[in-house]
């Protein structure tokens, strides 16, 4: 239920203090210059618990920059929010600091898991940045981007 909420805000229900923090961290990932990835990074991943899964967003976006020089960065909200679904979604196969599985956010398998991961499989084949200073990021632009998220999202919900 929190990553519902994180992904969406599908209730609109009580603040979820984990969310909002999470948030502020993607905010501050999507507006700092791609040479300060990896200072970023080590700061995150020095925080303890629920907020280290936010370094392997960091690490997923300053490795994808390196693997491929022909990365589109782009000054468009629309695309730069295509292109965060790719980190976003990288939450599903990420790792430790000391390379063990990272844990999951509670409720991601309520997304369907096998879905998700085929669509980051997809996406990695094509990262998108957002241009530096463009994107005030919130998970429900996100969400409201992508229809497949919006459908795994009513399943889970039809579900309980």
């Amino acid at each position: 239920n929190k990553t519902l909420r994180f992904l969406g805000a599908l209730d609109g229900a009580d603040v979820n203090p984990f969310a909002d923090q999470s948030i502020a961290a993607l905010q501050t990932l999507f507006a700092t210059p791609w040479c300060n990835l990896t200072a970023l990074a080590n700061d995150l991943g020095a925080v303890k618990d629920s907020h280290v899964f936010l370094a392997h967003l960091v690490h997923y976006v300053y490795h994808s920059l390196k693997a491929k020089p022909g990365v589109v960065i782009l000054p468009s909200r629309r695309s730069a929010l295509l292109g965060a679904l790719a980190p976003l979604l990288f939450l599903l196969g990420g790792q430790g600091p000391y390379g063990e599985k990272a844990p999951l956010p509670v409720g991601i398998e309520a997304l369907g898991r096998s879905r998700l991961q085929k669509c980051l499989r997809m996406l990695k084949a094509c990262v998108i940045l957002p241009g530096i200073g463009d994107l005030v990021l919130h998970p429900s632009d996100v969400l409201a981007l992508s229809p497949f998220l919006q459908a795994a999202c009513q399943e889970s919900r039809d579900l309980k």
